[in-house]
């Protein structure tokens, strides 16, 4: 409720305009998947950089073999910090999403007789507890909610909520791929020690 208050409040202030508003919620989500995007891109670099043949042609040793482990640890921990911010925005999309389903399938289709105005009196009470008591604002009327300009925000609303979800599975399918690689460079590593006291025994012998 409080959401679709604010959404009011923007589409009707002298400063903001739904279109405007509407385009700066996109460029945001926009550059936040971009963002999200190329770091999954360089991650997916790095794990295929540290993996098979090219493990032993740069990592083949202790110090280069520590270097890479740590690194892999750092980038899967910001993984696991963005995972859980990604977490918190799609939380936050959904409570609008929730208002929107309520407001299109409840009260705007009228199925429950009274939801209509119920729904617009909380929000006039909401209006003016947002005002001083000498104020008084203009009331909400249920043609003002269930106006056409509001199915952008809903569509909007939808992308953000799936684009989030998608979001969080990929960097859970990364994190799951880091910690394979992880595993991979230590297992490496037990070869490569393995390797070198075979080949000191073999010396040895020879002497």
């Amino acid at each position: 409720m409080s959401t679709i208050y604010t959404l009011y409040k923007v589409q009707y202030s002298e400063k903001w305009s739904c279109n405007q508003c509407l385009q700066l919620s996109r460029l945001v989500i926009g550059c936040g998947v971009v963002i999200t995007f190329l770091f999954g891109l360089c991650l997916v670099f790095l794990a295929s950089l540290i993996t098979g043949k090219s493990i032993k042609k740069h990592y083949w040793g202790y110090r280069k073999t520590i270097c890479a482990r740590i690194l892999n640890g750092f980038f899967l921990l910001i993984t696991f910090l963005l995972t859980i911010s990604w977490l918190g925005i799609a939380c936050l999309t959904f409570i609008p999403l929730y208002g929107f389903l309520y407001i299109y399938f409840v009260v705007c289709n009228n199925r429950y007789g009274t939801a209509g105005g119920s729904f617009v009196n909380i929000l006039n009470e909401i209006n003016q507890h947002a005002h001083r008591l000498d104020e008084k604002p203009a009331p909400f009327k249920l043609a003002d909610i269930c106006q056409p300009s509001y199915r952008d925000y809903f569509s909007l609303s939808i992308v953000t909520t799936a684009s989030s979800i998608l979001v969080i599975l990929s960097l859970i399918f990364l994190m799951i791929a880091q910690g394979a690689n992880h595993a991979h460079i230590y297992n490496g590593r037990n070869r490569y020690e393995l390797a070198q006291n075979s080949d000191q025994d073999i010396e040895d012998t020879k002497m």
